[in-house]
């Protein structure tokens, strides 16, 4: 596991010339607002300038009396903020600050603005919407240290998919949206098993009438949302079908889904033994680093270039996917 001290410093802005222009509109506390980048049942994202830092931010600003009409909102913000306070490695996205605005009754999350994208966009840029498989790998190296610092600090995140896979712009993946994610000695057993987050994203055992059963493991679940993305990073497209939801879960539970037989043998392996319905016999994430697939030399191709533009103001606002909708256990 990587040093989760080994934090790069934050990008400072050094746009010289129209460098406030886009941002003196409105402004919270030293925040200069720029354009909106998200928006959501309970609030939105949007871009925010530290006028003391000089650095570009990601600030969500949700509005209390939405948190009020959603059952457990509250409870639902309180937890997402309380788990990024205690994040610091590379590979997962940084809280910035948070602080309640009790006069216009809003709260303010303000986090590191990436402009790399998301691996989904990363992806569907690429030429029949796969990665080159050292692309591939290194991407989901960076996703198994962020797991595994979670898992170490008994956090699950509970969403893992490439969408919610952020990029900076020299390549660093950072893991973002803890909106569903959980702490599981500060849940009981049985709210921890209730499905969370993309419903096609759920592991067998979460769609499973059994959910509730014995051998329950939160680590497992995000494994198994891993093993989704090294599929769709690696092949290009999403491993389950179906022409209903029902259809879909259906598959889901039985893990039925097929590999192309153009995949090398070592991969094959690796997302079968990731992907199976039994939790018990899904890998570990020191199972999955010692697998050869993850060592064996691969064919350098050319990288997928990470999409960024010269304009910091303008650098891929559509691809924060850091959703402000309120997710409720």
């Amino acid at each position: 596991m990587r040093n989760s001290k080994e934090v790069e410093a934050l990008p400072i802005f050094s746009r010289k010339r129209d460098s406030l222009l886009c941002y003196k509109q409105k402004q919270v506390k030293n925040y200069a607002l720029g354009e909106l980048l998200g928006e959501g049942s309970c609030g939105k994202v949007k871009e925010a300038f530290n006028t003391e830092t000089k650095r570009l931010c990601a600030m969500k600003i949700i509005k209390k009396r939405n948190l009020h009409m959603t059952p457990g909102g509250e409870e639902s913000v309180h937890r997402e903020v309380e788990i990024l306070r205690k994040l610091y490695h590379p590979n997962c996205i940084r809280l910035l600050e948070d602080f309640v605005d009790e006069e216009k009754q809003r709260v303010f999350i303000i986090t590191e603005y990436l402009c790399g994208g998301s691996v989904q966009q990363l992806c569907e840029r690429a030429s029949r919407k796969r990665l080159p498989m050292h692309q591939a790998r290194s991407l989901f190296s960076q996703l198994l240290d962020a797991l595994e610092y979670l898992h170490s600090l008994n956090i699950i995140h509970r969403d893992v998919k490439p969408d919610n896979m952020l990029l900076s712009d020299d390549g660093v993946l950072k893991l973002s949206d803890f909106g569903v994610a959980v702490e599981l000695d500060k849940l009981c057993d049985a709210a921890a098993r209730k499905c969370n987050g993309s419903p096609a994203f759920q592991p067998p055992e979460m769609l499973s009438d059994k959910c509730g059963g014995i051998g329950f493991s939160g680590p497992k679940i995000d494994i198994w949302g891993a093993g989704l993305s090294l599929y769709m990073m690696c092949i290009g497209s999403f491993p389950f079908e179906g022409s209903s939801v029902c259809a879909l879960f259906a598959n889901i539970k039985a893990a039925a889904y097929t590999i192309p037989s153009w995949v090398d043998p070592s991969l094959v392996d690796l997302l079968q033994s990731i992907l199976n319905k039994d939790p018990d016999k899904r890998l570990s994430i020191a199972q999955i680093r010692a697998h050869p697939w993850m060592s064996m030399k691969l064919k350098r191709e050319k990288s997928i270039p990470i999409s960024t533009t010269p304009s910091a103001f303008k650098c891929q606002r559509a691809k924060m996917r850091m959703d402000c909708h309120c997710t409720v256990l």
